[in-house]
C-alpha cells in the first residue's frame, strides 16, 4: 500500500449491521505517524454487544482512549487492539520510527495517523496475530495486581476466555499456593491446565 493510497474501516451502522467504508489517506501531523495495520483483534465481548445494539448510546466510548473519543451510538466505529507497521512520520518525529512494528488501542481500520505516544513497539521474536493479545494482557496483569494473592493463598479464577487464561498464567507465577480454573467448556479447561492452573473445575457439575 504506498503513502498515497485510501483505506477501509469497519463500521457498525445499526443493530446487526456492519460494513467495510472507504476511508481517506490519513496525513500525519508533525507530531504523529501512520500506521498501516496488519492484523486488528476482534472482541467478543464489547463488539458483539456493539453488533446485537445492546450498548446505551449516550455512554462514552473511552475516555482516555482518543482513537475511541465520542460516544457509543450509529455509525461507530470501534476496536482497541490492532498491530501494524509505521510508513510515515511527521515532521517533529524521529525517522527511526518508519518501519517499526506496533501496538495500537485503535479501531478496526487498515491505516491510520496517531501519535507515537499511543503506540507500543512490538518486541522482536513476538508475531502480530500474538501482539493484539497486549490489550487483555494488561487487563491480566491489573486483575493480578489487584487480587494481590499472598503466599501460600488459594486462588480461583472464574472463567477461562482469553483474560482469565492469562489471568491463570499469571497467577500460577505468583506466590499462590493452589490456583483452580472454573469453566463449563472443556477445551478451556485443558488450556487452563497448560497455562498453570493447578486445578480444573467444570460447574455444570454441580448445578442445581
Amino acid at each position: 500500500m504506498s503513502d498515497g493510497d485510501a483505506g477501509r474501516a469497519v463500521e457498525f451502522v445499526g443493530p446487526e449491521r456492519v460494513e467495510v467504508v472507504p476511508t481517506e489517506a490519513p496525513v500525519p501531523g508533525p507530531d504523529e505517524v501512520v500506521v498501516d495495520a496488519t492484523v486488528s483483534a476482534v472482541s467478543a465481548g464489547s463488539e458483539l454487544l456493539a453488533y446485537r445494539g445492546e450498548l446505551d448510546p449516550e455512554t462514552v466510548a473511552d475516555e482516555e482512549l482518543p482513537a475511541l473519543d465520542g460516544d457509543l451510538s450509529y455509525p461507530l466505529r470501534y476496536g482497541y487492539a490492532v498491530v501494524g507497521s509505521v510508513t510515515a512520520v511527521g515532521d517533529a518525529i524521529d525517522p527511526a520510527w518508519r518501519g517499526r512494528t506496533v501496538f495500537a488501542f485503535n479501531p478496526h481500520e487498515t491505516r491510520f495517523a496517531v501519535a507515537p505516544d499511543a503506540l507500543r513497539p512490538v518486541p522482536d521474536g513476538i508475531d502480530p496475530e500474538t501482539a493484539t493479545l497486549f490489550a487483555n494482557a494488561e487487563t491480566a496483569v491489573t486483575l493480578t495486581l489487584d487480587a494481590a494473592p499472598r503466599i501460600g493463598e488459594r486462588v480461583a479464577v472464574f472463567g477461562e476466555g482469553v483474560v482469565g487464561l492469562l489471568t491463570t498464567a499469571l497467577l500460577a507465577r505468583s506466590g499462590a499456593e493452589t490456583v483452580v480454573a472454573v469453566e463449563p467448556k472443556d477445551r478451556r479447561r485443558s488450556l487452563a491446565s497448560e497455562f498453570g492452573a493447578d486445578a480444573v473445575v467444570d460447574p455444570s457439575r454441580y448445578g442445581g
